[in-house]
């Protein structure tokens, strides 16, 4: 391979003394930010309310892979659609006999995914020759701004932060690998392949990785896509031959898509913000061979990944968080050579530092969505958290007790009274947009059969958007 290995700063860390103590103190304040602004999404978590309406619809695709795995996938003529690969569902299943149902396991599911991503971060910080210190901060300004900015899905029954987690693993086997110049790359892209059946709409990581490749080594390169389309091959195979045509008739249902969804999406860059500031500065001051390679790669490709997503209907800020990851990396890359770029050689490196980190705390603080602090102090809020759940159970009781067909806009509702789920109504309604199915396909679906409607109640869901 033709790029040059990083440069090991291993010895220069190990000199905890060389490092001034404010530094460690503010990239402590920093950690602990983060875990503070966690307490909300945590406690949350507890409840039995919804949080996302996604959380029911995830919970019953869950429970359709523990009970009756090989109908994972509806028929195509079903009202119900499930467009998300199989191994989430599958892993909730498998483990929600451990919790009190599928919505719980799911939770759990993404914090945990959210605390080895921040790991993984951390890894792949110091894999590419970032300072211990500063791949702490690098992975605490991922955790906090997680928690804090994307607090909303922070311990929510959504595969999304598996399959980041996933991932990610799979960047830092990747850049292991790299480092090592290793000609083939069959761990890593299995693994980011693997991601991919988790979610399938994920692609920023193995596309920059493919990009730095395709600069530093054609032929490894040409390796690496030949594994990616090889093992995507073998996964494909082994659904459609586990759940036949209706998997691909599932995965492929249509979304409705135009640019007039981009500015909506664009309004929440700034929630993304930091790590895109630190890259920025980091591009246009620093000059670091192979490693800014790779983390100008992941950056574009994540800027390609979210407008893409978010051209689609119906797609949330979500959609940017393989963006954050590349600019947490960006951020830590950014604070270990600080002290070489013209900034830091005008104002002295420490004092960069101290400045990106105390900003990066300021914003983390300043999510005005995430009440952790007032959630400690505040015995009202916490008594309205338990009021939203007794609401919940209310509508539940009342449900279960309803006799006949029952749809819900709210699909927990329904999930947690124990009825099955009839109609998906976003994708229904994307099918019907798109000409997949005609105008009537609910009425003329249920025909004469009476049907019970449990429209929205906005007083169900306890979100803080």
């Amino acid at each position: 391979m033709n790029a040059r290995p990083i440069p090991d700063t291993t010895a220069r860390d190990a000199r905890p003394a060389a490092v001034d103590r404010l530094l460690v103190a503010v990239v402590g304040l920093l950690c602990v930010v983060a875990c503070v602004f966690a307490i909300w999404p945590l406690y949350r978590a507890g409840f039995l309310f919804e949080i996302d309406v996604n959380e029911g619809w995830n919970a019953y695709h869950a429970r359709t892979a523990r009970l009756d795995p090989w109908r994972l996938y509806p028929a195509a003529d079903s009202l119900v659609t499930n467009n998300y690969p199989p191994l989430s569902f599958l892993l909730i299943g498998w483990i929600a006999p451990f919790f009190s149902n599928e919505l719980f396991a799911g939770r759990a599911v993404n914090f945990a995914s959210l605390l080895a991503i921040t790991v993984a971060v951390y890894a792949i910080a110091r894999t590419l020759a970032i300072g211990r210190l500063w791949a702490v901060a690098a992975a605490a300004m991922l955790f906090g701004t997680m928690v804090g900015n994307f607090q909303r899905y922070a311990a929510l029954n959504d595969p999304e932060m598996l399959a980041h987690a996933v991932m990610t693993f799979g960047l830092l086997l990747f850049v292991r690998a790299r480092a090592r110049q290793a000609r083939w790359f069959v761990v890593p892209v299995a693994t980011m392949v693997a991601a991919g059946f988790v979610k399938s709409s994920i692609f920023a990581f193995p596309l920059a990785a493919f990009a730095v490749l395709l600069i530093e080594d054609r032929r490894a390169a040409l390796r690496f896509a030949v594994t990616g389309i090889g093992c995507m091959a073998v996964g494909f195979a082994s659904c459609l031959a586990a759940y036949g045509p209706d998997f691909v008739a599932n995965l492929t249902v249509p979304r409705v898509y135009g640019l007039g969804f981009l500015p909506r999406g664009l309004e929440h860059t700034h929630r993304a913000a930091a790590g895109l500031v630190a890259w920025i500065v980091y591009a246009l001051h620093a000059r670091d061979g192979a490693r800014a390679r790779l983390i100008h790669a992941l950056t574009l490709a994540g800027l390609a990944e979210f407008v893409a997503g978010r051209l689609g209907e119906g797609v949330d800020y979500n959609v940017m968080f393989d963006l954050v990851i590349a600019g947490c990396l960006a951020f830590g890359a950014l604070l270990d050579v600080a002290s070489d770029t013209s900034l830091g050689r005008r104002w002295g490196g420490d004092r960069v530092r101290l400045v990106l980190i105390l900003a990066v705390c300021l914003r983390i603080a300043s999510s005005d969505r995430n009440p952790s602090v007032q959630l400690l102090f505040d015995s009202d809020l916490r008594a309205r958290l338990a009021a939203a759940e007794q609401t919940s159970m209310r509508l539940v009781a009342r449900v279960a007790a309803i006799e006949g067909v029952v749809v819900c806009a709210r699909p927990l509702i329904c999930f947690l009274a124990g009825r099955p789920f009839l109609v998906d109504r976003f994708n229904t309604n994307q099918r019907i947009r798109t000409g997949r199915l005609p105008p009537d396909a609910e009425r003329a679906h249920f025909g004469a059969t009476p049907v019970t409607v449990i429209e929205d109640e906005p007083s169900l869901r306890f979100v803080r958007r």
